[in-house]
This record gives structure tokens, sequence and C-alpha cells, in this order.
């Protein structure tokens, strides 16, 4: 079995419920959304995994305040205008890829912490310049390289971490462990300060399982961070104590792939 198949069936049967709301944020949609088919890509686009609380005014001015996994932005083409930009993203609420046209968001908020993306432009320009960052993010040029460098890895962990709902301390800790071996063994330097940093960036991500995947399908094909990220796939997958017998499974089959 190949590892991306071995990755597939485990994240297709994780429970992995929607993340929890920032306080005081009511989540409503409405009865049926409008249909949308995003345009297929020439090529494949890195996506994002950050999650995000979006306010929105359907065409039929219908409005509706859900979670988000952020994908991309895509610009299509009109023959009426210049054309229109959607932000297309997972939706929590209907557990399906869904789009918003960027012009009828009502407000664009952090996941995690509620934070309104004012004006909306400028949040949607932070997104669309790096898939992982956060505004208190580092941004001297170690930091930078550090996020590039680890952020198909912290997809790939923050996603294991959240099946069961949460990252808790004790996989957080794993996910620190990750980034310091994976900047040592790619030769960067970073300090505890980058860290703490891209720590905080990874705790506003929730990816979904095809962010995962992808992520999962770039970072592979390096031998050894791939084995670094099994490594580390399973300390988090021990981390809580207790084994299911879906995750004893999923263990065998990684050290059977890892050899």
């Amino acid at each position: 079995m190949s590892l991306r198949a071995i990755l597939a069936a485990h994240a297709r049967e994780a429970t992995y419920p929607a993340p929890i709301a920032p306080k005081g944020i009511l989540i409503t949609v409405p009865s049926e959304d409008e249909a949308f088919e995003p345009r297929l890509q020439a090529a494949p686009i890195e996506t994002s995994g950050r999650m995000l609380v979006i306010e929105y005014s359907d065409s039929k001015g219908e409005l509706s305040c859900r979670r988000i996994t952020f994908r991309r932005i895509e610009h299509l083409p009109s023959t009426n205008d210049d054309g229109r930009y959607y932000l297309i993203g997972w939706c929590h609420e209907r557990r399906a890829l869904r789009s918003f046209r960027v012009d009828r968001l009502l407000s664009l908020m952090d996941g995690r912490t509620g934070e309104i993306f004012e004006p909306i432009e400028s949040g949607i320009e932070l997104l669309s310049e790096a898939g992982l960052v956060s505004r208190s993010a580092p941004t001297r040029a170690p930091a930078r390289s550090a996020r590039s460098l680890l952020r198909d890895g912290l997809k790939i962990l923050t996603f294991l971490a959240r099946c069961d709902g949460a990252a808790h301390p004790s996989e957080m800790e794993i996910i620190a462990d990750y980034c310091r071996e994976r900047a040592a063994q790619a030769g960067l330097g970073v300090d505890g300060s980058i860290i703490e940093g891209i720590l905080d960036e990874a705790d506003r991500l929730y990816p979904d399982v095809d962010t995962f995947l992808d992520a999962a399908e770039r970072a592979f094909r390096d031998q050894a961070h791939g084995a670094l990220l099994i490594n580390e796939a399973r300390a988090l997958i021990i981390a809580d104590g207790t084994l299911h017998e879906r995750e004893v499974q999923f263990l065998r089959e990684l050290d059977a792939f890892a050899g």
C-alpha cells in the first residue's frame, strides 16, 4: 500500500469534529447554499489550512456565519466585468468545499481568536501572501525561511493532532520538537522566539483532509523529511495515552512503510 493510500484511509476515517468557534460567535447557515463549481486548476495549488470564521451574504441576501478552512483565492473571468474574486474553503458546517464571493463577505475573522481583519481586503492579502502567517509572526528572514520549510509538516501534524477536536499541550510540544528537528535537518538556525511564533501560527491551522493529503504529497518526496514526519506522527498518536483499534492499525501500516 502506498503512503498516500495509508494516510488517506486514516484521514477519511477520522472523526475530525468541527473547530470550536471563538467566544460570542453564533454559527448560522441558510437552508441551502448556492451552487458553484470552482474552476479546475492547471496545476496543484498549495493551500493554506488556516481556520477562519466568515460572515457572508449570498445573492439572495441570506446571511450566514460559518467556520471554514481557507484553501485559496480564485479569480474567475467574466464577460461583464474584470472578473470576480472568490474565497475557496472547506465549510465545516456543510462538511464540503464551498466558494464565497469576496465582495459579499461581511466580515473575516481569525478562527482561533475572533480577531476581525479590517478592512477585509487586508485579510485577503495577508492570507494570499502566505498560507501560514499571523499578524504577530516574526518577519525577519530566518523566520520567513523557517515558515517556508515547516509549512507542509505543520499541516500534516496539526491535522493528526486535531483528529479528536483539539491539539493538546503534549501534542503541541511534539510539534515543537518537529520544528527544531526539521530545522536542524535542513541546516537552518532557529531560536526560541522563531519556534514560539511558528507554533502560534500552527495553532491557527485546521487543515481539512485534502489540504493534509496535498501537504503529505509534497513533504514525503524528501526521504529524510518523510522519516521524521512518520516518527512525529507516531508520537502524536500515542500522546494522549489511549489507542483505538483504528490508530493501532495506522501505526502498524506506518511502521511497515518505514521498514
